[in-house]
């Protein structure tokens, strides 16, 4: 936020431009800015409908019903407000602006945000300050060296928990500005909220990947007592290159992530054309249309000359563009499985980090074992103990990442868990455990729900 209102200082900071333009002008028919609610119902009732109107084929038309967006628009928005009234998550969004009592078109929850956002909006952006606040609070005077592996373990797990939530709210102010200038038929703005939204998809698909790929390394190579191998750079890299990339003469506050223990700048430099091409490889429409909307950016397209001329059909590629990438956005299952991959990485950073590294792990396999490396049979008695059944149900060792190594187990059982449901229930002896309903039987393993106090009663300890 701190760097939008930078640019925007510098640019009203220029003598030029604030005065009017001289010379012939035309305009460009682009209609003044209206509430979020008038903006989605003439999408629905106009704009999309208009756009089937005119498609040249019935492909296009059939995409254009946009039934994705729909879902997203038409969903309520206040979906989530009686949670983030529950006490519980109060302390969570207590100390978030309020509109004062009254205002019109205030939502329920009375939340000061952008306007469009929902209550899930809301909460994606409290938890993103509560882990910035986590990330000072812990580690106020930056990130720690990998020598001290349990504090560098911890920084990361918070980093990356911290990146993904930034990334989720920028995109979802994008989303919300992408709607505003398709309907508007702003073609250009519509591209450049096209190419930004790109990106944040791309780094969010791109960033656990790269993390995960790093801590594979290391559970690989690391060993008993051990110093963390050159191949943990690579995910502090990562991390580094989202949350510490800033201008030499940036005007944004220094926080406390961008600095090392030591007193300097962590350097960094992201380059997101190459982060795009990763994380849509190929033939990837992202890709595709990452570099068409890059043609904007660039002012190799869509300039004062194309839409004096084209105007008409720059704003039909526009609207064709923006809502391709809207419709692909608001796909659920897609945006699941980045995410899966980040919840993935954080937990074994954060497992790693509990457990000690590699210096509390009596044996390099025990230590591989912590970072998640499961090449070797589990062995009952260490890895294990238990029979996986509501009388005694498994215990996964406590150098082991609990929900990464049960499903591994449930896999070398045999058991398909993408198949297979998943429920909390007690055991016998009352403790809280996952039973999983597999086709020969179920199978009960105890919930790690005080996993650093029972750590010392579990096998491998």
């Amino acid at each position: 936020m701190e760097a939008v209102v930078a640019v925007y200082e510098a640019f009203f900071a220029l003598s030029w431009s604030e005065k009017p333009v001289s010379g012939p002008t035309l305009p460009l028919g682009i209609g003044p800015f209206e509430s979020w609610k008038r903006t989605t119902r003439r999408l629905l009732s106009h704009t999309l409908p208009e756009i089937r109107r005119k498609a040249g084929n019935e492909a296009l038309a059939e995409v254009m019903k946009a039934p994705r967006i729909t879902e997203w628009l038409t969903t309520e928005r206040d979906d989530l407000s009686a949670v983030l009234r529950d006490p519980a998550t109060v302390p969570l969004v207590e100390d978030l602006r309020r509109h004062p009592v009254g205002t019109p078109g205030a939502r329920a929850v009375n939340i000061r945000i952008w306007e469009g956002a929902g209550a899930a909006d809301v909460l994606r952006f409290a938890a993103a300050r509560r882990t910035e606040q986590q990330v000072v609070s812990e580690f106020p005077t930056g990130a720690p060296d990998t020598t001290d592996q349990a504090r560098w373990l911890r920084f990361n797990a918070l980093s990356l928990q911290l990146a993904m939530l930034i990334d989720q709210t920028k995109a979802a102010v994008f989303k919300v500005q992408l709607v505003r200038q398709v309907v508007q038929g702003n073609s250009l703005a519509a591209l450049l909220c096209v190419r930004s939204l790109i990106e944040h998809r791309a780094l969010a698909v791109w960033l656990p990947n790269q993390v995960g790929a790093s801590l594979d390394l290391v559970a690989a190579q690391i060993q008993a007592a051990g110093t963390l191998p050159q191949s943990a750079g690579l995910a502090e890299t990562a991390l580094a290159k989202f949350l510490a990339g800033q201008g030499k003469e940036t005007k944004e506050q220094r926080r406390s992530w961008i600095m090392i223990e030591q007193g300097d700048v962590r350097l960094a430099w992201l380059n997101l054309r190459n982060v795009v091409e990763k994380a849509f490889p190929g033939d990837n429409r992202f890709a595709r249309l990452y570099a068409l909307s890059s043609t904007a950016m660039h002012a190799r397209s869509c300039r004062g000359i194309d839409l004096l001329l084209w105007a008409a059909d720059m704003t039909t590629s526009a609207h064709h563009v923006g809502l391709l990438v809207l419709e692909r956005l608001a796909d659920w299952g897609e945006e699941m499985d980045h995410l899966s991959a980040a919840a993935i990485a954080s937990a074994r950073l954060e497992h790693a980090a509990v457990f000690g590294g590699a210096s509390a792990a009596p044996t390099d396999r025990i230590a591989q074992q912590v970072f998640g490396h499961f090449d070797e049979a589990f062995v009952s008695g260490v890895d294990y103990s238990g029979e996986g059944t509501k009388e005694n149900p498994f215990i996964i060792g406590s150098h082991l990442e609990y929900y990464t190594a049960s499903y591994t187990l449930l896999g070398r059982l045999g058991i398909d868990v993408g198949t297979s449901k998943r429920a909390l229930d007690h055991d016998t002896s009352g403790d809280l455990c996952d039973r999983w309903h597999a086709p020969d039987r179920e199978y009960w393993f105890k919930a790690p729900v005080h996993r650093s106090e029972a750590g010392s009663k579990q096998p491998g300890t």
